[in-house]
């Protein structure tokens, strides 16, 4: 057996590491989070939050899926745009709120 190059390993062990550290700076940010009162769905407990979720994935899946058939790539790249920009002001929208609140 020949022994597995670091080449062949280094991205693997980056993704692990990544993951981890994700995973650690979520639970640091799920005080923040709650205390903006920012939340995935209205009803956490509900069970068809799942199915809501699923739904939207396979719609906004064709969606992508359509555009690409029909060669639209500049629409795809400003739709990724749009979604990113409206995840950004998700995401930092309550870190900003807790930073301006201590100072």
């Amino acid at each position: 057996m020949n022994k597995p190059k670091t080449v062949d390993v280094l991205p693997v062990l980056s993704m692990g590491a990544l993951f981890v550290v994700i995973f650690l700076l979520s639970f640091l940010l799920a005080g923040p989070f709650e205390a903006a009162g920012a939340v995935a769905f209205e009803n956490p407990s509900d069970p068809w939050n799942i199915a809501y979720f699923f739904g939207m994935l396979m719609v906004i899946t064709a969606a992508i899926l359509i555009i690409i058939k029909l060669k639209k790539a500049n629409f795809l790249r400003v739709i990724f745009l749009g979604a990113t920009a409206v995840l950004s002001l998700y995401v930092f929208y309550p870190l900003l709120s807790l930073v301006s609140s201590n100072g």
